[in-house]
This record gives C-alpha cells, sequence and structure tokens, in this order.
C-alpha cells in the first residue's frame, strides 16, 4: 500500500554551506568532514521540503567531485612493472576509509592486519594509517595514481575483528564479506563500488553521493538509504523492517522492507521496493517509486 506527497530540502541548506571547503586529498582529515557532511545533507533532504532541490543537489555534486577528484593535482605515480607484498603495521580499528582507485577485500574475525599485494611501485605510495579508530588507505602527500586499465595493480587485505562502518571516496572497490553487530555505515563518494556478503544488523545506513554503487544482503531491522546523484542501491537481498529511502538525482534503489518504507525522490531517480510494507511516497520530478507488496 502506498500513499503519496509533494516536499522538499530546509535544514540541509544549512549543512551544504558548511561545506564551502577547497579540494582535498581523500585521505585528509578535510576530506573527511566535507564526506560526512555530505552524507548528513543527503539524509535530510529526504526529510524536509522540496523547495531548491536542483540549487541544493548541484551544490552535493559539485562539492563530491571537488574532493574526491583532488589528487588529479598531484604527480603520478605509475606501476613499477615489479610485483610483490608489504605489511602495514596498524593499530585497532573497527572502520575502514578507502580513498583512491584501489580494490580492497576486507575479512571480518581475527586480529587486526593489512596487507597490499601487487605493484611494488604502487605500494610504495600508499599511505595507510589508523586515526581515531578509522583505517584510512590514501595516498602518500603529492601523488596520485593513473594507469591505463579499469583494475587496480594494487589489492589491500584488511582483517579486523568487527567491522561498524566502511566508506570510498574516489572510484576504489571495496569487497567485505560478513557484518554483525548493532549498526553498520556504508558510504561512497564517486564512483567506487561496495558489495558486501552477509550483513546482521540492528541498523543499516547506506548513502552515495555520486555515481557509484553498494550491493548488500543480509537482514536488519532498520535501513537508512540515500542516494545524490546516479549511484546504484541494489538491497534487494537485504530484508529490513523499517526503511527510509531517499534520492536526490537520477539513483536507482531496489530494496526490501517487510514492515514501513518512507520514500523520497527528488529528479528522475527509482525506487523499487518488495515484500509486504506499507509506503509512503513523496516526490518532484518524472522519479517513480513502485512497492511491489
Amino acid at each position: 500500500m502506498a500513499t503519496g506527497r509533494n516536499e522538499g530540502p530546509g535544514q540541509a541548506k544549512t549543512l551544504l554551506t558548511q561545506m564551502r571547503v577547497p579540494c582535498a586529498s581523500p585521505s585528509s582529515h578535510l576530506h573527511r568532514a566535507s564526506q560526512l557532511r555530505i552524507i548528513q545533507a543527503i539524509h535530510l533532504m529526504g526529510r524536509e521540503t522540496m523547495r531548491g532541490p536542483i540549487a541544493t543537489l548541484g551544490s552535493m555534486l559539485l562539492l563530491a567531485a571537488c574532493n574526491f577528484s583532488a589528487d588529479a593535482q598531484n604527480h603520478d605515480a605509475k606501476p613499477s612493472g615489479q610485483n610483490g607484498s608489504r605489511a602495514f603495521e596498524v593499530g585497532s580499528f573497527d572502520k575502514v576509509a578507502l580513498g583512491g582507485p584501489h580494490n580492497v577485500v576486507v575479512t571480518v574475525g581475527g586480529a587486526p592486519s593489512v596487507r597490499a599485494e601487487g605493484d611494488l611501485g604502487i605500494i610504495d605510495k600508499l599511505d595507510i594509517r589508523v586515526e581515531d579508530g578509522e583505517l584510512e588507505i590514501g595516498t602518500k602527500k603529492g601523488f596520485s595514481f593513473k594507469w591505463n586499465s579499469d583494475k587496480s595493480p594494487v589489492t589491500v587485505y584488511v582483517t579486523l575483528p568487527a567491522l561498524a562502518a566502511a566508506s570510498i571516496g574516489g572510484s576504489g572497490d571495496m569487497k567485505i564479506d560478513k557484518v554483525s553487530g548493532d549498526r553498520f555505515e556504508g558510504s561512497i563518494g564517486g564512483s567506487g563500488d561496495m558489495d558486501i556478503g552477509a550483513l546482521q544488523v540492528k541498523a543499516a545506513s547506506f548513502s552515495i553521493a555520486g555515481s557509484g554503487g553498494i550491493r548488500a544482503k543480509g537482514k536488519a531491522e532498520s535501513g537508512d538509504v540515500s542516494v545524490a546523484g546516479s549511484g546504484d542501491l541494489s538491497l534487494e537481498g537485504l530484508e529490513v523492517q523499517r526503511t527510509n529511502v531517499s534520492i536526490v538525482g537520477s539513483g536507482n534503489v531496489k530494496a526490501r522492507a517487510m514492515q514501513s518504507a518512507d520514500i523520497s525522490i527528488v529528479g528522475s531517480g527509482d525506487v523499487e521496493l518488495s515484500g509486504p510494507a506499507k509506503c509512503n511516497i513523496s516526490k518532484m520530478g518524472s522519479g517513480e517509486a513502485r512497492c511491489t507488496g
């Protein structure tokens, strides 16, 4: 069952005005603060009135492009043609943040460890550290990565006891085997891809600013889903009891809910919701929301 209304931004504008910051390296604290504000603003877009959505979306995506492509201002780090591996010494952490075009494989369950395999010239330019409980996988200052292939010449393997959050800034790929606990947050700024094999949490939150993609399977009591741009969220294999879905732009969301679903669309985005949840739909633009029941 679906009900509908038209509405759109207010408090989101306040957050967006706070994001007038210069471009920063994907691994910098300035970049991370901006990314968090983008995600907060995306969530608010679906909960407030819809006046002026186009200007708001433009600000969001312009800032995302600034922050997540800033490494283009640096010197190119080119593959050396010699392969090898390197282990990085790290402390404890429960969050993983990738800034750059690399492949990251996360294994949950085990002592904290980080190992990079692939081209030694690229590995040498990696900047991997733990800050405030978050593993940051980035690039040494003054360098950026470019190569003539869709596949990164380096894969970073991460092991940790439990995972509370994962984020991608840029075009990297992250594969996570499983997540359990009270809460998990997954976010992408850019064109990266995140894949979660098995999720078992009370509350799940997923956000995309850009053209990235997130896939997840499992169960959660509640789910918060937000897209600003053309990103895709494939969550039909993730069963939640209650969900909030917000799209600003041309993004697509597939999800499954059992009890209730609040859906907000500004633009040409599409939402396809399966399951018996009661749907409350608000939209502005040519987007569509389908609750298949």
